[in-house]
């Protein structure tokens, strides 16, 4: 159980004792894409539901996919103004009144056990 993160293929798994969520990094840009979320699987795998296995399809190799491969990667949490025509669960406005937002993958740290929280029991 827990979390595990497989480097060769950008994914990360969680497990509870009946259930399994998946995301997986995509591309150059690290967009965060959704996997799987239902019952407890032992596949480690599953990108191929992600719908990004042709290779052409990816901004970073062909930019004139961008907005079809935007609006078609299932979007871990998608965002307002960069192609994705879906529902936005964040929305902005800078100061100069642009709306658009793109959010990636940085970096992770995966902690054995529960870090405690300063202040609380």
């Amino acid at each position: 159980m827990g979390i595990q993160f497989f480097d060769e293929t950008r994914v990360f798994k969680l497990d509870t004792p009946k259930s399994t969520y998946m995301i997986g990094i995509v591309d150059e840009e690290n967009f965060v894409g959704h996997i799987y979320y239902g019952k407890r699987i032992l596949d480690t795998d599953m990108r191929y539901l992600m719908r990004v296995n042709n290779s052409y399809h990816m901004p970073s190799l062909s930019n004139r996919e961008r907005v079809n491969f935007m609006d078609s990667l299932p979007m871990e949490y998608s965002t307002h103004g960069i192609g994705d025509f879906r529902e936005s669960c964040l929305s902005v406005k800078t100061v100069s009144g642009h709306t658009a937002c793109s959010l990636s993958y940085e970096s992770h740290r995966i902690y054995k056990g529960k870090p405690g929280l300063f202040g609380l029991p």
